[in-house]
């Protein structure tokens, strides 16, 4: 039946309809009407609501950026990050503007978004600026603070009311033209024969498992999706029309998904790179800091060992490490071009080295000693020149990420 399967379901339903023919004709009509009237309906639904969904959920992610970079704006007092924030803000309140759907209550509660949106950002606006321009007192600070949360919280509640206005506008949808397919099949009932009810009963089988069954599926999927659960299955056996809705559907999932990944990717690299700086801010001796950059970076790259080691001359000196057991064999100095930390001092260049051996260096914990699998050996350069060397060594491999916050974190 998969041959059947990935026909249109106008012609799904003028095949069974066809059959009926030789019984009743005016089963035929009732058929042919159903397939048209369903497909009709999808394909508004396809043209206004399936991208209506799209364009609340990019809304939706581009507030939350905005949020965070004015929050950041008025934490740091950055004048780029308060400029980045005010161009995303016109962003947002041209997309808030173009309506997101045709429903007469979403059009209302988008047309109330969007005053609450400007009072939100004239609010974290000149919050913002006045605290980069530092012209507010402690006190004004903290009421404005307070008045921009609650700002905030009638702007989130008029957003889930808008966001709302639109999913049931939606879900509106997908019950008409369940209920309509489902009146018209009963008609059918009432006017067939006994070869009628015979092929209605074929014919409800196939409208639940090809019709109902993936327009069920296509709003729960698209709920979901609006709860921000990027795990839902959208399984799509057919190409008819509900097959290209579905495809619809998960095509936006997967990007936004990918969207909201990568975002949180970013700001993982980011935070860690920041809180790595501020880690290194300071007079410390030469021992403090490396401890305060090996207790730092070694988990947050989930490493387990992790050595420091500093020029001296020819030479590299061990000035730190962490978890790492020492052996009568190994010198805490290592000559340029010696082995993989002094070939990687020497060359001035990353090495990443997978499948190290048993030997090379061990992990300890109050558990015993274990050899990490993976190392990866970064010198650390001013200008040019060779001022400190990272060793760090893992049980399992290191990704790509974990490579770019270190390259970030020693430029």
């Amino acid at each position: 039946m998969s041959w059947f399967n990935n026909l249109s379901i106008r012609v799904k339903v003028l095949s069974i309809a066809l059959i009926a023919l030789l019984g009743f004709l005016l089963y035929l009509g009732a058929g042919f009407y159903a397939s048209r009237n369903v497909a009709l309906h999808l394909e508004d639904i396809q043209k206004s609501d399936v991208p209506a969904l799209q364009r609340v959920n990019a809304i939706t992610v581009a507030l939350v950026n905005l949020r965070e970079s004015y929050a950041a704006a008025i934490t740091d007092r950055d004048e780029l990050i308060l400029s980045e924030a005010r161009e995303s803000a016109v962003g947002i309140e041209q997309k808030l503007a173009q309506p997101l759907s045709n429903s007469a209550q979403a059009v209302v509660e988008q047309e109330k978004l969007l005053v609450s949106f400007r009072a939100y950002n004239r609010q974290a606006d000149t919050l913002a600026q006045q605290m980069v321009s530092a012209t507010l007192s402690p006190e004004q600070a903290k009421e404005g603070l307070q008045e921009l949360s609650q700002q905030q919280r009638a702007f989130d509640t008029q957003m889930d009311v808008t966001k709302q206005a639109v999913y049931d506008s939606f879900a509106r949808k997908i019950v008409q033209v369940k209920q309509s397919n489902d009146e018209l099949w009963r008609l059918g009932l009432v006017m067939g024969t006994l070869v009628a009810i015979v092929v209605l009963a074929l014919s409800l089988l196939i409208t639940n498992r090809m019709i109902i069954g993936p327009l069920t599926h296509a709003v729960d999927a698209a709920n979901k999706i609006a709860e921000g659960d990027w795990a839902i299955s959208i399984v799509n056996t057919s190409r008819d029309e509900l097959g290209r809705m579905l495809q619809s559907i998960q095509k936006m999932r997967d990007r936004l998904k990918a969207r909201f990944d990568e975002d949180r990717r970013a700001e993982r690299i980011k935070t860690t790179v920041a809180e790595l700086g501020n880690r290194m801010r300071g007079d410390m001796t030469m021992e403090q800091l490396s401890e305060n950059i090996l207790n730092y970076l070694v988990p947050s790259l989930n490493g387990q060992v992790g050595l420091l080691y500093m020029p001296q001359g020819d030479e590299l000196t061990l000035t730190g490490s962490y978890a790492f057991t020492f052996r009568k064999n190994l010198s805490n100095k290592i000559k340029l071009g010696e082995g993989l930390v002094g070939q990687a001092a020497l060359e001035k260049k990353q090495i990443v080295l997978a499948r190290v051996p048993d030997d090379y260096i061990v992990v300890s914990s109050g558990l015993g000693e274990t050899a990490p699998r993976h190392i990866v050996v970064t010198p650390i350069l001013h200008e040019g020149e060779l001022r400190a060397l990272l060793e760090i060594g893992s049980l399992g491999e290191f990704g790509a990420e974990e490579l770019e916050i270190l390259q970030l974190g020693v430029e």
